[in-house]
């Protein structure tokens, strides 16, 4: 099963979303350090595109 050896961002995982959140070069450093053809699977993408996107709103208001 390929995906089971898979690396998993499960974003609906709180602590995965702010880890990624607070660093973020924390998913190229993971990625980089996985063996050439592995399978990477993030799951839930669309939950941290949505929370980049409010932040860099909220903080253009600001300015």
């Amino acid at each position: 099963m390929v995906l089971g050896k898979a690396r998993w961002f499960d974003l609906l995982r709180s602590t995965e979303l702010l880890k990624l959140m607070r660093s973020t070069d924390q998913f190229r450093f993971e990625v980089e350090a996985l063996e050439k053809g592995s399978w990477i699977v993030v799951d839930e993408y669309f939950r941290l595109w949505w929370r980049i996107v409010l932040l860099e709103d909220s903080q253009s208001d600001r300015d």
